[in-house]
């Protein structure tokens, strides 16, 4: 829930503690909370699926804190009497959680241990067989969702619940979410997923709190929006299919929509280029581009920033010489020419098939 959990250590006059107390850094405030029932140091704290904290060695005893009750329940000693003191304890995708090396009294350890809070027998702990994301909805299969229970001759049923619980535990900082689901059986769960999740997550489902999992790739958090880069804003273009590039989120699929239709799909390179021609051409006048980005996770992009253009592959119409008038006089060596042509178009001037100059049409 956010909130950090501090067991044991050492107190300033070098005694070793059982008091535990919890932050909350929504508030920023301390508070104290059930004391350990064994004074520890150098011990491991271990989040797991159920949102339960194990402790372990030092001495050999483990504990297991229920945050909801801020209480502690004495568990099974490890196996090595003597304790551990300095290991690593790490949780696996099904809910176990690996003890491994350390030291005791009588030196280094290479042993490893494997615990299990709930006391399970293996054929009740459900199995993750796959977890898939589109968007925000999180979709996990496998077998054993809605529990097993011993009733009746000891045959599968559902479990007192009827409901599996779903979590989602972050490998890169530990913390733990549980994600509502929308639908589920035995064999399959679907969720729907908060925003602003990116990065390795263990997704476990717990029915009965036996927990089963597997580690998946989560992004629900927007790529930002993709950039049009050609063609450039007001420019004018000389063909009608033309090539629209631009950058994007490496390897987000690139939707380009011109004058408000879909035209489209490119998919960003490893350095985030993408690049789209287009195969039906375009009409001649002026049209406008934007693009939106979807990433691997499924997740939409704000609309890009609007790029128009002017699409011009006509020759224009032969301009007029309005002045001087065909067959005309005039008493002056440098005359001035005057006519109508394209708005915006170049007239270049000859003069007994020698350039006289060129002069730019204007708006009318």
């Amino acid at each position: 829930d956010g909130r950090v959990l501090v067991t044991g250590g050492r107190s300033a006059a070098g005694g070793v503690l059982a008091s535990a107390e919890v932050y909350d850094p929504v508030t920023g405030t301390w508070s104290a909370t059930g004391s350990l029932a064994a004074t520890r140091f150098t011990h491991t704290s271990t989040l797991l699926p159920s949102g339960k904290v194990l402790v372990v060695g030092n001495p050999a005893s483990t504990e297991v804190y229920d945050p909801a009750t801020g209480t502690w329940t004495t568990h099974g000693s490890l196996a090595k009497d003597w304790g551990r003191t300095d290991h690593t304890a790490t949780l696996l995708p099904e809910g176990k959680v690996l003890i491994v090396g350390g030291h005791s009294v009588v030196g280094f350890m290479a042993s490893v241990e494997v615990y299990e809070d709930t006391g399970a027998q293996q054929a009740w702990r459900p199995v993750v067989l796959s977890v898939s994301q589109a968007a925000r909805t999180l979709d996990v299969t496998g077998t054993g969702f809605r529990g097993v229970s011993e009733a009746g001759g000891g045959g599968t049923a559902h479990s007192p619940s009827d409901v599996p619980v779903l979590t989602l535990q972050s490998v890169a900082q530990g913390t733990l979410l549980r994600v509502p689901f929308t639908r589920f059986s035995a064999t399959a769960v679907r969720a729907s997923l908060p925003p602003g999740l990116s990065g390795h997550y263990l997704v476990s489902v717990l029915p009965n709190a036996v927990a089963g999992g597997r580690v998946a790739l989560i992004d629900t958090v927007a790529p930002l929006a993709p950039v049009v880069t050609a063609p450039v804003n007001g420019s004018l273009l000389t063909t009608r299919t033309p090539t629209f590039s631009g950058t994007a989120e490496a390897g987000s699929t690139v939707t380009l929509e011109v004058d408000d239709s879909s035209v489209g799909t490119a998919t960003a390179s490893a350095s985030g280029a993408w690049s789209l021609t287009l195969s039906t051409p375009l009409s001649e006048g002026t049209h406008s581009a934007r693009a939106t980005a979807t990433d691997v996770g499924g997740n939409d992009s704000v609309a890009s920033s609007t790029v128009s253009f002017t699409v011009d592959t006509l020759p224009p119409a032969a301009p007029v010489v309005t002045a001087p008038a065909n067959g005309s006089h005039v008493n002056t060596a440098t005359p001035v020419l005057a006519g109508t042509a394209e708005a915006g178009t170049t007239v270049r001037v000859s003069i007994n098939g020698a350039p006289a100059g060129t002069v730019v049409a204007n708006a009318s």
